[in-house]
């Protein structure tokens, strides 16, 4: 027959299987996070960074952009930086850094698109930088925005006519998406 256990051995052994589920719980947390981490793409880490400070490496034009992230559109981030506020296509974006990072909810998406933001700046006079494909920037005003972005610039004095998805980065210190 064996002996019966006594308060101490019966109080270590509770304690010993307290620290395993923790362990365990530990470990299934990790699990969740790496599969969750797996899928997650550049939209879902920038969702998760609004209103915090990140760098966005970008394919061409100015390399990286540093500031606050303030909305995720359909086809675009906004970010403040500095001064100057960014919207920069998804497309534009290579890699996105932060001292810590994590996905967001994709029901946090605002609907808006580049094109709207453009179109809200028709006629208004405030100047952009235009960033392109090729790393060109065009400074001037927004004229039209159709198929095409139709720029009015001073140097070279005239206007610039851009396919819409030759945009990267349009710059300007004065609209925002969130308005």
């Amino acid at each position: 027959m064996a002996p019966e256990s006594t308060d101490a051995e019966l109080t270590d052994l509770a304690r010993r299987a307290h620290v395993a589920d923790a362990v365990r719980d530990r470990h299934r947390s990790a699990a969740v996070e790496a599969r969750r981490r797996e899928h997650a793409t550049i939209v879902d880490v920038l969702l998760g960074a609004v209103d915090r400070r990140v760098v966005l490496h970008m394919c061409a034009g100015p390399g990286q952009i540093a500031g606050e992230v303030t909305a995720v559109g359909v086809d675009l981030v906004e970010i403040r930086a500095d001064r100057q506020l960014w919207w920069v296509t998804l497309s534009a974006i290579t890699a996105v850094g932060a001292s810590s990072l994590s996905a967001g909810d994709l029901a946090d998406r605002s609907a808006v698109q580049l094109a709207d933001l453009l179109t809200d700046l028709v006629d208004t006079d405030r100047p952009v930088a235009v960033v392109l494909r090729g790393g060109t920037t065009l400074h001037g005003t927004v004229e039209s925005v159709g198929a095409a972005l139709w720029l009015r610039t001073e140097h070279p004095v005239g206007t610039q006519v851009v396919e819409l998805d030759h945009l990267l980065a349009v710059s300007t210190a004065n609209v925002s998406a969130a308005n």
